[in-house]
């Protein structure tokens, strides 16, 4: 699960896509299709039951006990999953595609239906993790659970499409998943159901154990008392939803009831669910759909709310953590659900042929470092559904870098050509704290002292900001030290942004803090700000104790963070 806390094809696609023909005629009776030989029906049946039944929890073991090991994006075993994803949806029947949209991979298997392909019901989870934690909850129990899904849902002939994804840098930005969806949308792919996998595995019978985001019982009244009444035990799962994803959810509860799930159904109005105060249950791919206007929902254990080794951060994410038991019902759920929602073909007639998918990413609508629109209009970054590259009418008087600069509703700004308003943390009461930024795509694009910071939703685009080390308390005046991606090498580096946030030791509703990251307390509900400090140097609170920041997060070497002591 995300870290930010309030909380492309390869040469091998085209013959897979055949392959998965293929495999579709063969299903279908080869010549035969068409002839009136009765109904088809494959080894798991011609029920969302029986298909149900066909998950196996020794594939599922075996899986999981492949992913979980350290896998930060770019390392060996990170690649080493993606293959593992790639041969088992290819091995399913699934036509394959590495969908690489500039930083990184994603993985997709489709299937294509036989009556209605236009349709398409997605499960996914993402595959890559931070730094020298082994992931096993997060999310090797939800890559398991996709490889497993994969394997028994491409043994049955659907209606509808079925597409079965592993999602790349969920970790550092959601970058897969708003790849792949801003893809869907612009094709105009109808994607009716998506059920995302995000760490199924960690359960706790034992009173107290479940925490909640702040003000939960106030904004979800009836789930809170559902929870109250089982003494807060963390031995549920989440249903993370909204209102548009009604029969996905219904289908879903419904399969979880007879495999014997307990769940707690936590549905958003369709008016807030991008709201800001509830960014908390957004913090998976499930939100690259919302933001798209696409019926989705997160399947989790909740993560930091209950699992102690979330990011190893008190303790250790691996196997022995892990209730396979626990996991294997979601499983079974969401591949009876999809089973139902995909509608199950017994005709015996071959799918439809599959569209190939585009061999490059979408190309942008402008070059904000070239300035190449027409008619004298400026390229830039605009936030409006994602960070996207758009031509906007040019600033009367462009100001220019470090000069306040003001942003309007739709996202322009009143910077001149090659630059952005910064735009980070909270919205700010007087505006004029923002001001014009150089846009760049590498650290050398940026004066000396600064380095290009990138957007997301953008592969290749950012904004310069200035280098800090958050131990040295080197910012200028008003700013923080804070952590994020780079635009060049695809990393965090670290970065002066405006103070805003909470101190140490307070609650941090927004994500926000003026030093340190916002992480998840242990024994409360809430998260609070964890301050940066040094072995033997002091800085932390009572009962906190220092311990290494996860590697991957960018940070100086010797860095470490005020925890709760083991």
């Amino acid at each position: 699960m995300c870290l930010a806390l309030a909380g492309g094809c390869d040469d091998g696609d085209e013959p897979a896509a055949e392959g998965a023909d293929a495999a579709a005629g063969d299903m279908a009776g080869g010549d035969m299709a068409g002839a009136d030989m009765g109904p088809v029906i494959g080894p798991c049946g011609d029920s969302p039951e029986s298909v149900r039944d066909c998950v196996d929890v020794a594939a599922y073991g075996a899986a999981l006990d492949f992913v979980a090991q350290p896998r930060p994006p770019g390392s060996a075993h990170w690649q080493a999953v993606q293959d593992r994803c790639a041969d088992a949806f290819e091995a399913a029947g699934f036509a394959v595609e590495r969908h690489a949209y500039g930083s990184g991979v994603n993985v997709i298997g489709v299937k294509p239906g036989v009556t209605t392909p236009q349709e398409r019901i997605v499960v996914s989870a993402h595959y890559d993790h931070l730094g020298e934690c082994a992931g096993a909850d997060d999310n090797g129990t939800g890559v398991a659970g996709v490889i497993e899904a994969a394997r028994v849902l491409g043994q049955v002939a659907f209606e509808r499409t079925v597409v079965v994804a592993c999602w790349d840098e969920e970790e550092f930005g959601k970058y897969g998943s708003q790849s792949y969806v801003a893809r869907a949308k612009a094709a105009g792919d109808q994607i009716t159901a998506s059920y995302v996998f995000e760490m199924l595995g960690y359960r706790d019978a034992a009173p107290n154990t479940q925490l909640l985001p702040q003000n939960f019982e106030l904004l979800f009244p009836e789930p809170a008392a559902a929870l109250a009444a089982r003494n807060n035990a963390g031995d549920f799962m989440a249903v993370i939803t909204h209102e548009g994803s009604a029969p996905s959810n219904a289908a879903f509860l419904a399969q979880a009831e007879a495999v014997g799930l307990p769940t707690l159904p936590i549905v958003i109005p369709e008016n807030l669910r991008l709201d800001g105060s509830l960014s908390q249950l957004r913090r998976s791919d499930h939100e690259a759909f919302w933001e798209n206007d696409y019926p989705a929902m997160m399947l989790t254990d909740t993560a930091n709310y209950r699992n102690p080794g979330y990011h190893c951060s008190r303790g250790q994410d691996d196997i022995a953590s892990v209730d396979v038991d626990f996991a294997i019902l979601t499983v079974q759920a969401a591949v009876g659900a999809v089973a139902e929602l995909a509608g199950i073909d017994t005709s015996g007639r071959a799918a439809a042929p599959l569209t190939p998918p585009p061999t490059t990413p979408l190309t942008a609508e402008c070059d904000p470092i070239a300035q190449d629109c027409p008619d004298g209009a400026r390229c830039t970054l605009v936030s409006t559904g994602g960070w996207h590259e758009t031509c906007v009418a040019p600033a009367a008087e462009g100001a220019g870098t470090g000069e306040p600069c003001v942003r309007d509703g739709e996202g322009g700004d009143s910077c001149a050509p090659g630059h952005l308003c910064a735009l980070w943390g909270l919205p700010r009461s007087d505006p004029q704290q923002r001001t014009c930024r150089l846009l760049c795509r590498v650290d050398g694009d940026c004066p000396a002292d600064e380095n290009c910071i990138r957007l997301g939703g953008v592969t290749d685009t950012g904004a310069c900001a200035r280098r800090c080390n958050p131990l040295e308390d080197d910012c200028p005046e008003r700013t923080r030290c804070v952590h994020l991606r780079n635009a060049e090498h695809g990393r965090n580096a670290t970065y002066c942004l405006p103070a805003e946030g909470a101190g140490p030791g307070e609650p941090c509703p927004n994500g926000n803090c003026t030093s340190g990251l916002c992480l998840a307390a242990s024994g409360t509900a809430e998260s609070v700000c964890s301050p940066y400090c040094r072995v033997g140097e002091g800085g932390c609170a009572e009962g906190l104790a220092c311990y290494p920041v996860v590697p991957q997060a960018g940070l100086p070497e010797g860095t470490i963070q005020c925890l709760q002591a083991r």
